[in-house]
């Protein structure tokens, strides 16, 4: 890679690490308050109530229940984790398995999410192919 594609790289990878890191602080935020924590003690600047909306997390993506060995992510923050090297390969395929089940996604519509992790470069063209087999039942 030349220098420009590198820094480029890596201000993607960057900008991942700060959404998924809002992600992680959301869940972590809800998660205390569901607890009745009170957050002004362990993060004296922040201005959070416990009746506050994250709006920035969707689709019930903080607290849902969750089957064993899924951690509730969406294809997208999937994607987005494997890019940044916090899944591995095999971890990536076995969620997005345990996505597909939870949501009763059709071949379809497995195919097309996973598509868009490649349009989006978040995958390569061989892990995407990999993705959109069809699932040995």
């Amino acid at each position: 890679m030349d220098p420009t594609e590198v820094a480029l790289h890596r201000v993607r990878v960057a900008h991942l690490r700060w959404r998924l890191s809002a992600l992680d602080h959301a869940r972590a935020v809800v998660a205390a308050l569901e607890v009745g924590a009170d957050l002004a003690e362990l993060v004296p600047d922040a201005d959070l109530q416990s009746d506050a909306e994250l709006p920035w997390v969707a689709d019930d993506a903080v607290s849902i229940a969750l089957p064993a060995g899924f951690d509730g992510a969406s294809v997208r923050e999937l994607g987005e984790r494997y890019a940044v090297g916090e899944l591995s390969e095999d971890q990536l395929c076995s969620q997005l398995t345990q996505w597909r089940a939870r949501h009763g996604v059709d071949e379809r519509e497995h195919r097309q999410e996973v598509g868009l992790l490649w349009v989006d470069e978040l995958i390569d063209e061989p892990l995407c192919r990999r993705l959109q087999e069809p699932l040995v039942e």
